[in-house]
């Protein structure tokens, strides 16, 4: 009977001799994300790449069991929020796996964005901390104002982005750390030329402009002024620079608790979470 099952199990054999069970169907158990199978068979094809025939069967054996399994609107909001939680520092360091698991996550959820019209939604204002981007520009200045990279004792780890509508301010924050405790000489130095008090310590950083709906859908910012302690001034030229990753994005995904914006580079974006506050 063992002899007679195995002679009858279909087979799909190939010229290097290599013999493969399809995947299993009517499985019970939900086959992963397309994210995640694609890295799988990436990764097939890297060990099987002496072999074109195989390469091409898999991957489209793969594809037909997944086009069963299309995920859902909460599941994708799922695998973001899991993936969000792994990332480090905003995106800062993040592996590029991640990164383009994060684009697919993103690229997936655009088609089924429940507020189109999102410069009237009422979901829209609000407060919203940054908890993922690509931007190599961002990640370079290792913040959205350019100070973080300036420093070198003090970082700027969080940028919230505040949204009003009546008027149409957008107001951008980054916090101020103070990796010893206090900031070196130095950059005292610099503090002090920021905000004319060379003994204060502000908390953040603030970036004040406003904000209009285009009419192909982006998100034009302009910066008015950077705001530090008790003292105001116009972004420099390298400051203004750095700003200006967010300053044309459209927002593709919006509901209750994410936004996903897409930078004028379709491969760059923005993932903010609600904050309280």
């Amino acid at each position: 009977m063992l002899l007679l099952t195995a002679a009858l199990a279909p087979s799909y054999a190939f010229p290097a001799g290599r013999a493969v069970a399809p995947p299993p169907r009517n499985c019970a158990t939900r086959a992963p994300p397309r994210f995640a199978a694609a890295r799988s068979i990436r990764a097939q094809a890297a060990a099987d790449d002496d072999d074109d025939e195989y390469e091409e069967y898999y991957e489209d054996e793969y594809d037909d069991e997944y086009e069963e399994y299309e995920l859902s609107l909460p599941e994708l909001k799922d695998e973001l929020l899991s993936l969000l939680a792994d990332q480090p520092d905003r995106g800062i360091g993040s592996s590029a796996e991640d990164a383009e698991d994060l684009l697919e996550i993103v690229d997936d959820l655009e088609p089924l964005n429940p507020q189109p019209d999102w410069s009237n939604s009422a979901l829209f204002p609000g407060r919203w901390r940054l908890a993922y981007t690509s931007s190599k520009g961002y990640q370079g200045n290792l913040g959205l104002t350019g100070y973080g990279k300036e420093f070198e004792t003090m970082s700027t780890p969080e940028t919230l982005m505040r949204v009003s509508k009546s008027p149409r301010i957008v107001v951008y924050e980054e916090a101020l750390r103070y990796d010893e405790g206090s900031p070196n000489f130095s950059d005292r130095a610099r503090l002090a030329a920021l905000t004319g008090d060379m003994f204060g310590t502000p908390e953040k950083l603030v970036v004040e402009g406003a904000w209009r709906a285009t009419y192909d859908g982006a998100m034009a910012v302009i910066v008015d002024r950077l705001v530090a302690g008790e003292r105001s001034w116009e972004p420099a030229d390298k400051q203004a620079k750095a700003i200006r990753v967010l300053a044309a994005c459209t927002p593709v995904f919006l509901d209750e608790t994410i936004l996903c914006m897409r930078s004028t580079l379709p491969e760059v974006i923005f993932v903010f979470t609600r904050a309280g506050g």
